[in-house]
């Protein structure tokens, strides 16, 4: 066996390791650089994602700028509310209610893009109940668009007297 080839085939050998660990580094470069590729794909994906959903829910976007619940020194009250749209889709309805409080609830109909509306509901002295000033109570807002999409908010709104 020749000595002189396997010193040569060791040297090599080490060069090749000394090759390979740059190539190791290299390599965790690109692993984390295809990591952070794919976590911007996933971004955007998700993304788009969350924009489809929106727009599959009718692209509604209104807001309820005002809302009160007055009650009168003989304990009946008046719900008002005040919706305008925001989005570029005609709302058909807006059903605005307050579940705890039977008859506190509010349809606006035909409010176009930009237009803001109120509407108003008397509530009995019984219906009104306990709800006492400083009560806060949660209802639901749901809109329905002129495309047959639908959306859904929740409030809060605090018995005020009169």
């Amino acid at each position: 066996m020749d000595t002189t080839s396997t010193q040569s085939n060791n040297r090599e050998r080490k060069a090749a390791t000394t090759n390979g660990k740059r190539r190791a580094i290299a390599g965790g470069i690109t692993t984390i650089a295809l990591i952070a590729v794919a976590v911007a794909i996933a971004a955007v994906a998700g993304s788009f994602a969350f924009n489809t959903s929106s727009t599959a829910q009718g692209g509604i976007r209104a807001v309820i700028e005002n809302i009160e619940l007055i009650r009168d020194s003989a304990g009946a009250g008046t719900f008002v509310t005040t919706v305008k749209n925001n989005g570029g889709i005609h709302i058909n309805s807006a059903s605005i209610s307050i579940p705890s409080v039977t008859g506190a609830t509010i349809t606006i109909n035909d409010i176009a893009p930009g237009q803001t509306k109120s509407g108003s509901a008397s509530i009995s002295a019984v219906n009104m109940g306990d709800n006492v000033t400083g009560t806060v109570l949660v209802g639901t807002a749901t809109y329905t668009g002129s495309d047959g999409g639908t959306a859904t908010d929740t409030f809060s709104v605090t018995v005020s007297a009169r």
